[in-house]
């Protein structure tokens, strides 16, 4: 829309109720309140660099009119869960708390709270933004520069307590970043959506992946195995995975992959040029032969391989609100389950050790002890979906070693 730029302005009485109404806004969009509540404790699973997690408690900040407090019964490990604990990616000050994909009920809300006491519901990574930048104002929270993340950060609202992430009891957030699960989504399996779905939903919408694309997906982990499946309900017309030789080929068929080819097969990789649209990689490491993958020389600006062939490399992180709740309808209506592994939350170092050798298929899930909880029948009469623990017998023989 084209704003006529001759425009009269209001008189000043209107633009100060204007400026008024957005300061009004800005105040009101976080709980006003801070502080931390030092008569409540959670109790979590900390790090602050090291071999294993341990057993902390800690007083969550003072719940605001918006926030709720969440049970969380279901928290799912992502590989970012690792880096963070082995402090691949920045140097840890003090104890944090990790996890960043959680499934619960709300125990308590504020009274201006998007959510009721009881609700089903869950959260990802970031779990505040300003509201008020570019990106916010487009509904990518996920980029905004003051955003605020699940653990080890600093709420806008200035409480003075940290943020703390979902391997604990109970949490306390701003329900305008908490999510209703639906109704046909076990919790067990809604916590790995909140970033493996998410991420994977975000990055195959944005690229246009649908019924005139080939989708290749390399590294079939948490990521890849719920790419496989939103590509499928996509429409893809080919959806070939890259994995490694550990992956079972009949899993990725019933997936949905129409074939699949060993990425340590230099004729199976080198078949696959020129045919695959979109390639939504997920995992590599130091070992991974781009030359192979891509057909290009090592990455370098301008290279002609790479401009013959009009090759775009693009980045995709996580997704804002939005998208968030359309994932959630989309996997709910499609049938789009995570194949999940659950563990109890005081095995969490195994759990994390299982994580580390990429052996489970294809999530970990940590599961609260319902038992220890008031009113604690959650989930107990929706069963949960057909590929739920596919491979649980391995995980409890490695837990029981």
């Amino acid at each position: 829309m084209t704003t006529d730029k001759t425009m009269t302005s209001p008189p000043p009485s209107q633009q100060q109720t204007k400026e008024e109404s957005q300061e009004t806004t800005t105040k009101t969009h976080q709980p006003a309140h801070c502080g931390v509540d030092d008569k409540t404790t959670f109790t979590g699973y900390a790090t602050s660099g090291g071999t294993t997690l341990h057993k902390i408690t800690f007083s969550p900040r003072t719940l605001g009119p918006k926030d709720v407090e969440i049970n969380i019964w279901y928290s799912a490990i992502c590989g970012s869960d690792l880096h963070l604990y082995e402090k691949d990616w920045c140097k840890l000050h003090g104890e944090v708390v990790p996890g960043h994909q959680i499934a619960g009920t709300v125990a308590a809300a504020g009274p201006e709270a998007l959510h009721k006491v009881g609700d089903r519901v869950g959260a990802c990574l970031v779990i505040d933004a300003c509201m008020e930048c570019d990106e916010c104002k487009a509904g990518h929270e996920q980029h905004c520069a003051k955003k605020t993340t699940i653990y080890k950060d600093t709420f806008k609202d200035g409480s003075s307590a940290p943020s703390y992430g979902g391997f604990a009891n109970r949490i306390r957030l701003c329900s305008e970043f908490v999510y209703k699960v639906p109704d046909e989504i076990h919790l067990s399996e809604a916590a790995p959506l909140f970033c493996a779905g998410l991420t994977t939903y975000t990055a195959l919408c944005k690229y246009c992946a649908g019924a005139d694309k080939a989708i290749g997906v390399m590294g079939i982990g948490a990521l890849g195995h719920l790419a496989i499946q939103f590509a499928k309900a996509m429409g893809s017309k080919e959806i070939v995975a890259i994995t490694d030789s550990d992956v079972n080929p009949d899993d990725l068929n019933k997936l949905g992959a129409t074939r699949c080819i060993d990425s340590s097969n230099k004729d199976q990789v080198k078949a696959e040029h020129h045919k695959i649209d979109l390639l939504l990689i997920n995992s590599f490491d130091k070992s991974t032969n781009w030359e192979d993958i891509l057909s290009l020389d090592p990455i370098q600006i301008p290279t002609m391989p790479f401009v013959h062939r009009d090759l775009k490399i693009v980045s995709s992180f996580q997704g804002g609100r939005k998208d968030v709740k359309e994932m959630l309808a989309f996997s709910a209506k499609h049938n789009i389950r995570p194949w999940i592994v659950k563990t109890p939350f005081d095995k969490i170092n195994d759990a994390m050790e299982l994580q580390r050798q990429k052996t489970a298929r294809y999530c970990i899930v940590l599961e609260a002890d319902k038992s220890k909880e008031k009113g604690s029948n959650v989930e107990a009469d929706k069963p949960e979906g057909g590929n739920v623990e596919a491979l649980k017998p391995v995980a409890e023989q490695y837990l029981k070693d």
